[in-house]
């Protein structure tokens, strides 16, 4: 799983000022690799890489129940709780 957080100079502007990816390497839900935004092997145990395993699990069960029920006139976003990095 490739997870990128971008973050605009102001809405709806298209200008990328920051941007972070990291990939993510997974065993049915148990994390086996994860290679952060610098490539660097961050390995996959450990608090910081189970909150990265978690907080991706989360992100892609919430986009995948999007597709799944479809509602006209709804959007569909990234849980709260990852809004922030």
């Amino acid at each position: 799983m490739i997870l990128t957080y971008e973050r605009y100079d102001r809405p709806m502007s298209g200008k990328v000022v920051s941007s972070y990816r990291t990939s993510l390497f997974f065993d049915g839900e148990r994390l086996i690799q994860w290679i952060d935004s610098t490539s660097r092997n961050r390995g996959a145990t450990g608090a910081e890489a189970e909150e990265q395993a978690r907080d991706a699990l989360l992100t892609s069960r919430a986009l995948i129940q999007c597709v799944k029920t479809p509602k006209s006139g709804d959007t569909c976003e990234a849980p709260d709780s990852l809004s922030t990095r």
